[in-house]
């Protein structure tokens, strides 16, 4: 899944599935997760950071929560799917 950054001549960040990110996110009064923006450091110490645009859907899974997210990149929509762990307080790229 290409990553593009348009701050860095529009090269690709390539990610891999189950990767670690950095993630801000909120929790509102109820509890409920929300992603704000992530964070992604590639093999070449370029860091991209993307604010996450919308919450397309979001699903409870085994462990945690799908969120597949949209973001933009110049005028191009696109989508990506982070899972938070709970137990893990972890957040993962997935496929």
């Amino acid at each position: 899944m290409p990553f593009n950054d348009s701050s860095k001549d529009n090269q690709s960040t390539l990610l891999f599935s189950g990767q670690p990110v950095s993630v801000a996110a909120v929790f509102n009064p109820l509890g409920d997760l929300k992603p704000l923006s992530i964070s992604i450091t590639d093999l070449y110490s370029n860091t991209c950071k993307v604010k996450i645009d919308c919450i397309k859907y979001k699903k409870e899974i085994r462990g945690g929560f799908s969120f597949c997210c949209g973001y933009t990149i110049g005028s191009i929509q696109k989508e990506l799917l982070l899972t938070y762990y709970v137990k893990n307080h972890m957040w993962r790229l997935e496929d």
